[in-house]
């Protein structure tokens, strides 16, 4: 094996290292004996994109591949020096360092951190620690797997403040939904009640007024107040709707539990006037025969 890295190894024309390939002496694998060789490992230390260093118990840098010395390049001087000095610029190790747990629990830690690259690049990396024991089962140095996860820290940062303002945009939608409907039945409320009392006492009062004074006149109030309520008289169930102003409000009497000897008296007409309005009313909304009862089916279609 000859020539495992040549000068373009270390001539980083992007965030990616460059590696131009192993160059072998022999033929074939079998030959070289390349899989059982130092150099392999090293090779492929060197290639991984993220990356990897070794430290010793103290914390200080034994080894680095082609990503940490890309990354850290402004440094200076890497190896042998504490990793929290180069790698974080900082004087102690960090709060939440997972080479430090790695060293006390003796497993293998993760965690995320920020960093501050001396050539000013800020980001996230994500940190794999793993110890590395001698044959008396000690601690003697440890693995750093570094990966920067910055574009996807990023991304998920957006994409929770877009699902924060999303949640935030339905509440306000559904609290908005929420008073656009009780304004609605407010509404209806008010517009059924005002019809209610048109039909229950202005017009039997109309009604009235026509016997005493002149018709024409009453009826052009009634007029009058038809066009006023007509926006919401409208709006009635069809049914209903195809009852003549005498038959709502006949209908209206009825609905209270009126008899027809009584809603005669009310309106000044003869019973059997009444009478024939109810008939009237019962062929209009299409009730057959008398098993049904009037005054329920006006009060089932309110």
């Amino acid at each position: 094996m000859k020539e495992l890295f040549s000068e373009k190894t270390t001539n980083h024309k992007n965030r990616w290292t460059f590696i131009p390939g192993i160059f072998l002496s022999e033929e074939s694998l079998e030959d070289s004996n390349i899989l059982n060789s130092k150099e392999l490992l090293v090779f492929i230390l060197e290639s991984i994109q993220d990356g990897v260093s070794i430290l010793d118990t103290d914390m200080k840098i034994k080894y680095i591949n082609n990503s940490i010395k890309y990354w850290y390049k402004e440094s200076g001087k890497i190896l042998g020096e504490k990793c929290y000095r180069v790698y974080h610029n900082r004087e102690s190790p960090c709060e939440i360092c997972p080479v430090k747990r790695t060293m006390k629990t003796r497993n293998a830690e993760l965690d995320t951190v920020p960093y501050n690259s001396p050539s000013g690049e800020n980001g996230w990396q994500e940190l794999f620690s793993i110890p590395i024991f001698n044959s008396k089962n000690e601690i003697i140095a440890v693995l750093e797997y570094v990966r920067d996860i910055t574009l996807q820290h990023y991304i998920e940062n957006k994409l929770q403040n877009l699902l924060d303002r999303m949640d935030n945009i339905e509440g306000k939608n559904e609290l908005l939904t929420q008073l656009l409907r009780k304004r609605e039945t407010e509404k209806q409320d008010l517009e059924s009640t005002i019809t209610k009392n048109m039909e229950k006492f202005v017009k039997p009062s109309l009604e009235h007024l026509k016997k005493f004074t002149d018709e024409k006149n009453v009826e052009f109030v009634e007029s009058l107040i038809e066009e006023i309520i007509q926006p919401m008289t409208k709006k009635r169930n069809s049914i209903i709707g195809r009852l003549t102003s005498r038959e709502l409000q006949i209908a209206e009497m009825i609905k209270d539990g009126k008899t027809s000897k009584e809603i005669a008296e009310k309106l000044c007409v003869t019973k059997k006037a009444v009478d024939f309005h109810r008939t009237n009313i019962r062929k209009k909304l299409g009730i057959n025969g008398k098993k049904v009862n009037l005054r329920t089916y006006l009060l089932s279609h309110n």
